[in-house]
């Protein structure tokens, strides 16, 4: 969940326990839904509706939406088609921005409810900061390994390590 959001608003479904907690979003949150998501995963219980309950589509004016195809045969499909090079460098400097932003979301909620995160989940939290820092990037893929914050596919995982 620190690492992607995997969850648009539009598939949300939450108890007023949950809306007590996400009562404010701060106002330069990254997402709404991801912080709601981090409020969830840290506060509530995260469950998985195997039926598809609605119908999401994609079209070409969309403000958020998939963005680019990173599946091997995706990535295959860009590279005949374009320059590898600005590709490389499009790809590397998405995931270095929302990234960043992800990063800063991620500290807010620390910083509003550190009071009430359990020591393990602060410990999490702050290793996961440690990939933001100065550190080699051996030391990240560390991080990354024993705590898997993974990707949602091995390739955005990948892009997301060399991104750091």
């Amino acid at each position: 969940m620190l690492v992607t959001n995997d969850v648009p608003g539009a598939a949300m479904l939450f108890d007023n326990d949950l809306k007590k907690i996400i009562h404010s979003i701060p106002g330069d949150c990254y997402v709404h839904d991801f912080w709601i998501m981090l409020c969830a995963t840290f506060f509530g219980n995260v469950g998985k509706v195997e039926k598809s309950l609605y119908a999401y589509r994609q079209h070409d004016a969309n403000v958020a939406g998939a963005g680019a195809d990173l599946s091997i045969a995706g990535v295959i499909d860009m590279v005949k088609k374009s320059n590898i090079f600005s590709i490389y460098n499009s790809v590397i400097e998405n995931f270095n921005t929302h990234g960043r932003l992800q990063y800063s979301g991620v500290k807010n909620f620390y910083n509003i409810y550190n009071d009430k995160l359990s020591r393990d989940d602060k410990k999490l939290l702050e290793e996961y900061f440690k990939l933001y820092q100065k550190k080699t990037k051996v030391i990240k893929i560390f991080i990354i390994l024993k705590y898997k914050f993974f990707h949602n596919t091995f390739i955005r995982t990948i892009l997301y390590i060399w991104s750091l």
